[in-house]
C-alpha cells in the first residue's frame, strides 16, 4: 500500500543547505537530497497535514495551497521514494529489518548532533548559567546511564550478549568524574553536585532508555548508535577551547574534563556496537520493530525537551542550582 492519494511520508529531516541558503537538504532513509528552497518551504507548510488521514484535495483546502502544486511536490517526493509504502512484513528478511533500523539510528544520531544544546552554548547563544545547567544534567545522565546498560544485561538470557553488555557497562562506569572536574572549576563543590538531582527531563530520558533496554536488550546497541560519540579530533577540542574564550569569555581549560570524556568515549567505539552486536539484533515480530523504533525516536525527542528545560530552569531567577531533592523535612 502506497500513501499517495492520502499522503504520508517516511521519516524526513529538512534543513537549510549550509553551502547555499537557496537550497534545502533533505535526509531520509533512502539518502540525502537537495531541494529548491521555494518547493521545500511550500511542502513544509502542508507537511503537517500529511498524516494519511487527508486527501490531497483536503490538504489543498486546509493549507490554501493550489492542489496542482501539492500534487507536483508529492509526485517529486514519490520519485525519490519518500512516500510511505506498507508491504507484507512476512516477506522482510532479517537483513532488511537490520538495515532499516541501523539507518534510522544513523539519521537520529546526525539530527541529535546538529540540534545539541552544547552547539548553541559554544556559539555564545546562552549565558554561563545554561552552561552550568548543561554540565549538571550531563553529570547526572552519565552517572546513571551505566545502570540502564546493566538493566539490559540482566534482562537477557543470551550469554554472549550478556558478556558484551557487561563489557560496555564496565567501560561506562565512573565517567561522571570528567564532568565533575568541570563543575568544580565553575565553583561547585563535589558535595553539592553529588547530592543534587537531575531535571525531570533528564530523569525521563534515563527512565525511557532503561525501560527499552529491559524489554529489548539488543536495543542497547541501537541507542548507542544514536547517543555515543562517533567523531573526535584535536581540532574539535581546539574549537571548543577557542569558543569558551571568545564567545563565553571564560578560561580555555574549563571544559578539559568534558573534552577528555569525549576523547575516551570515541576511543572506546561504542557507536559501533550496532555492528559488533549485529547477530543479536533480532525481533520476534514486526510489531516489536515498530515499538523499538518509536521508542528510540521518542528518546531522541526527549533530548529536545531536555534542551528546553535546561534553558528554562537554569535561567529562571530563584531556582536552586544545583537542583535539590524534595524530602519529608523539606516540605
Amino acid at each position: 500500500m502506497k500513501y499517495i492519494e492520502k499522503p504520508k511520508f517516511i521519516h524526513n529531516l529538512w534543513s537549510v543547505f549550509e553551502e547555499d541558503p537557496n537550497v534545502y537538504s533533505l535526509r531520509t532513509s533512502k539518502g540525502y537530497f537537495e531541494v529548491n528552497k521555494d518547493d521545500a518551504e511550500i511542502f513544509l507548510k502542508f507537511r503537517g497535514l500529511c498524516t494519511g488521514h487527508h486527501t490531497q484535495e483536503e490538504i489543498a483546502r486546509l493549507s490554501e495551497i493550489p492542489r496542482e502544486k501539492i500534487s507536483n511536490i508529492i509526485q517529486a517526493l514519490d520519485e525519490i521514494e519518500c512516500l510511505r509504502v506498507e508491504s507484507n512484513s512476512k516477506l522482510l528478511t532479517e537483513y532488511d529489518i537490520y538495515q532499516k533500523v541501523k539507518t534510522a539510528c544513523e539519521m537520529w544520531s546526525e539530527q541529535l548532533e546538529d540540534t545539541h544544546l552544547f552547539n548553541d552554548i559554544l556559539n555564545g547563544d546562552h549565558s554561563i548559567q545554561v552552561l552550568k545547567g548543561f554540565l549538571l544534567e550531563t553529570y547526572h545522565y552519565i552517572k546513571q546511564f551505566p545502570g540502564c546498560i546493566q538493566a539490559g544485561r540482566n534482562s537477557t538470557d543470551i550469554q554472549p550478549l550478556k558478556e558484551k553488555l557487561d563489557i560496555y557497562y564496565q567501560q561506562e562506569v565512573g565517567h561522571e568524574v570528567f564532568i565533575l572536574s568541570c563543575l568544580k572549576k565553575l565553583g561547585f563543590t563535589e558535595e553539592e553536585v553529588t547530592q543534587s538531582i537531575p531535571l525531570v527531563s533528564t530523569q525521563s530520558i534515563l527512565n525511557m532508555i532503561q525501560n527499552l533496554f529491559e524489554k529489548y536488550p539488543c536495543s542497547v546497541a541501537l541507542v548507542a548508535r544514536v547517543i555515543e560519540a562517533d567523531t573526535y579530533s584535536e581540532d574539535i577540542a581546539t574549537e571548543i577551547r577557542n569558543a569558551l574564550e571568545n564567545n563565553l569569555n571564560i578560561e580555555r581549560d574549563i571544559l578539559d574534563g568534558l573534552i577528555e570524556h569525549m576523547a575516551v568515549d570515541y576511543s572506546l567505539g561504542h557507536a559501533e556496537l550496532i555492528h559488533e552486536l549485529r547477530e543479536f539484533i533480532l525481533f520476534p515480530d514486526i510489531d516489536d520493530v515498530h515499538y523499538v523504533l518509536n521508542s528510540i525516536h521518542d528518546i531522541k525527542h526527549a533530548f529536545d525537551v531536555q534542551k528546553l528545560e535546561i534553558i528554562n530552569y537554569y535561567t529562571h531567577v530563584g531556582n536552586y542550582v544545583p537542583r535539590q531533592k524534595v524530602d519529608f523535612f523539606g516540605v
